[in-house]
C-alpha cells in the first residue's frame, strides 16, 4: 500500500508463524515496503493453518503476508547470507523471531548486523530472550504461557 505513514520505510521480515508476520503486515498496511525472507521450504503457516485455494498458501498465510514482497533464501548458504546483507544495507528495519543461537550460527547477531548499518532498527520477537537461560530453547505456546504466568505472579 502506498501513501501511508510508513511510506519510504523498508522492512526486512525474517519472521514466521503469527506474531512477526502480523507485526510486519501492520507495517505494510501502513505503507512500509516489507520484504519477507523465507527459507526455501517456506513459512510453516503456509500449510499448518489449513489448505488454501492454492497449494502452500493457506488463508492465514495470505492474510498475514498481504502487501509484502517476498524472496526465498537458504540462509545456511554463504551466497544467501551475502544477498541478505546486501538487502540489509538498503533497509531501515530488520525484524526477526528466530532464537538468538540460530541467528548467531547464521552470523546475524545484533552486533554483526549493526556493523553493516548503524542506523538499522532491529526488533526481535524470539520468545523469551529476556531469560538468557531459556534463549536457546524452542519457544512453543505452552512454555511461553507458563513463563508468562509465572512472571505475572512473581
Amino acid at each position: 500500500m502506498a501513501g501511508g505513514p510508513l511510506e519510504g520505510v523498508r522492512v526486512l521480515d525474517l519472521t514466521s508463524v503469527v506474531v512477526g508476520p502480523l507485526a510486519t503486515q501492520i507495517m505494510a498496511d501502513h505503507g512500509a515496503d516489507v520484504i519477507k525472507i523465507e527459507a526455501p521450504t517456506g513459512d510453516i503457516v503456509r500449510t499448518l493453518a489449513g489448505r488454501g485455494v492454492t497449494d502452500h498458501m493457506s488463508g492465514k498465510f495470505l492474510h498475514l503476508n498481504r502487501n509484502k514482497r517476498s524472496i526465498a533464501l537458504d540462509l545456511k548458504q554463504q551466497a544467501a547470507r551475502t544477498a541478505l546483507m546486501r538487502l540489509i544495507e538498503g533497509a531501515d528495519v530488520l525484524i526477526w523471531n528466530m532464537r538468538p543461537p540460530a541467528m548467531a550460527r547464521l552470523g546475524l547477531t545484533y552486533e554483526e548486523v549493526r556493523r553493516t548499518i548503524e542506523t538499522l532498527g532491529t526488533p526481535s520477537l524470539s520468545g523469551v530472550d529476556f531469560v538468557p537461560a531459556l534463549s536457546h530453547q524452542v519457544k512453543e505456546f505452552g512454555r511461553i504461557n507458563s513463563i508468562e504466568s509465572l512472571l505475572s505472579v512473581s
